[in-house]
C-alpha cells in the first residue's frame, strides 16, 4: 500500500475534511481526493482518477488480482490445475437467511436427511466446529474484518479493514487523518464500502462487485437469471427473458424490438427504432425521424419537438414537418407534406 508522503520526503497530515471520493479505491492523494494513490485488492487503476473492478472472465472466479487471472473461486469452487474454477460439491443450497453468517451449504452431507450443512462462514466469519454455527471471526489485528494467515510462523494481514481505515503497508489497519465522513454501508451482501454508503468495494463471498457497486452472483438466481443480488431479486436474464420491475424476477419476453416486459411476452417498453401499441403489449418497427409514436409499422401518429417546434406526422405517416398553425394559411391545417405546406385539413376545411 502506498503511503502519504510530500516533498522532500517528510510526511504531512492529509487535508482537514479529507474525503477519498473515488470508489474503489483504498488511499487517496494526501494533496487531492480526486487522485488514486492505491486501489482495493479487487479493482486495479485505469489512469490516476479511476479505479475499475478486475474483469474476472472465467467462471465462477470471485477474485481477480489482474484482469482475467482468477485467484481466488466462488465459495464452493476450487481452482484446479487447469486453472479453472471447479465445483466441490453437487449438491450446493442457497443458506441465505436460514444458517446465520453462512455463505454455502450443501444438501445430506450425512445421513441423507435433507438436512444443510455449512461448509463455508461469510467472510469476517468462521466455523464454530463445537455447535456447528458461524461466529465473527478472532482477529488478531485492530480494526480488520477479515484477515488472512499465510502460513507457519508467519503473521496475519488484512484484506479488508473496518469502515473508515485502511491496509497500510505492513497488512495493518490504519485510519483516514481526518476521518472520512463515510460511516454507513447499505448495499445488499456488502463487507465494506469505501467511498459511498451506496456502492460497495468489497463483498461477501460468493458475491462480487459490479461496475455499479451491486454485489451480485451467478449462484443461488432465480428460474432464467443469469446474475442476481439473491434469490428473489435477478439482475440481469438469460436470453429471451427480462427483469420485471414489478416482481424483480426474469419473465419470458420473445417480441421483437422489446426492452423489458413485466409479465411474459407483454411488452412494457420497447427498443429504440420501436414504439409500443399498448392495447397489444407488442413493438412497432417507428423508424420515421423525429417520431415519437406510430400507429402502425413505420407509420408515425405523433412526432417529437425539435429545437422548441413541434413537428407533425404527415399525411402518409412516413415524415415529420413543422406545421405553424399560426400562419394564415395554416389555420385548421392537421398535417404537413412538408414545412408550413399542409397536406391535411381538420374536417369541416
Amino acid at each position: 500500500m502506498i503511503n502519504n508522503f510530500a516533498e522532500g520526503g517528510k510526511c504531512l497530515p492529509i487535508n482537514t475534511g479529507y474525503t477519498c471520493n473515488i470508489s474503489g479505491c483504498a488511499v487517496c492523494s494526501n494533496t487531492n481526493n480526486s487522485i488514486c494513490s492505491s486501489c482495493l485488492p479487487t479493482f486495479y487503476a485505469n489512469g490516476s482518477t479511476q479505479c475499475l473492478p478486475n474483469n474476472c472472465s472465467m467462471a465462477n472466479c470471485y477474485l481477480c488480482l489482474e484482469n482475467n487471472f482468477c485467484t481466488v473461486c466462488l465459495t464452493g469452487y476450487y481452482l484446479s490445475t487447469n486453472m479453472t474454477c471447479q465445483p466441490l460439491y453437487s449438491n450446493l443450497a442457497n443458506c441465505q437467511n436460514q444458517i446465520q453468517y453462512c455463505a454455502m451449504c450443501v444438501v445430506n452431507l450425512v445421513n441423507n436427511n435433507n438436512q444443510k450443512y455449512c461448509i463455508k462462514c461469510q467472510d469476517g466469519f468462521q466455523f464454530d466446529t463445537t455447535n456447528s454455527v458461524c461466529i465473527p471471526q478472532m482477529n488478531s489485528i485492530a480494526n480488520c474484518k477479515v484477515q488472512t494467515s499465510w502460513g507457519f510462523n508467519m503473521q496475519p494481514i488484512c484484506q479488508v479493514c473496518t469502515q473508515g481505515y485502511f491496509i497500510n503497508s505492513w497488512g495493518m489497519c490504519s485510519q483516514y487523518n481526518p476521518p472520512t465522513n463515510n460511516t454507513g454501508c447499505n448495499v445488499y451482501n456488502c463487507l465494506y464500502c469505501g467511498t459511498n454508503s451506496s456502492q460497495c468495494s468489497f463483498c461477501f463471498s460468493p458475491w462480487g462487485i459490479s461496475s455499479t457497486g451491486v454485489c451480485q452472483t451467478t449462484v443461488f438466481c432465480p428460474s432464467n437469471c443469469q446474475l442476481c443480488i439473491n434469490s428473489s431479486v435477478c439482475l440481469t436474464c438469460n436470453s429471451g427473458y427480462t427483469v420485471s420491475k414489478t416482481t424483480n424476477l426474469c419473465v419470458q419476453c420473445s417480441i421483437t424490438g422489446c426492452g423489458q416486459c413485466n409479465t411474459a411476452n407483454v411488452c412494457a417498453s420497447c427498443n429504440a427504432g420501436f414504439t409500443l401499441f399498448p392495447s397489444t403489449g407488442i413493438c412497432l418497427s417507428c423508424s420515421v425521424t423525429n417520431c415519437q409514436t406510430c400507429s402502425a409499422a413505420n407509420f408515425c401518429q405523433t412526432c417529437n419537438a425539435v429545437n422548441g417546434t413541434q413537428l407533425y406526422p404527415s399525411p402518409n405517416g412516413n415524415a415529420c414537418f413543422a406545421c405553424n398553425t399560426q400562419l394564415p394559411n395554416m389555420a385548421n391545417c392537421l398535417s404537413c407534406n412538408a414545412t408550413n405546406s399542409c397536406g391535411l385539413c381538420q374536417n369541416g376545411y
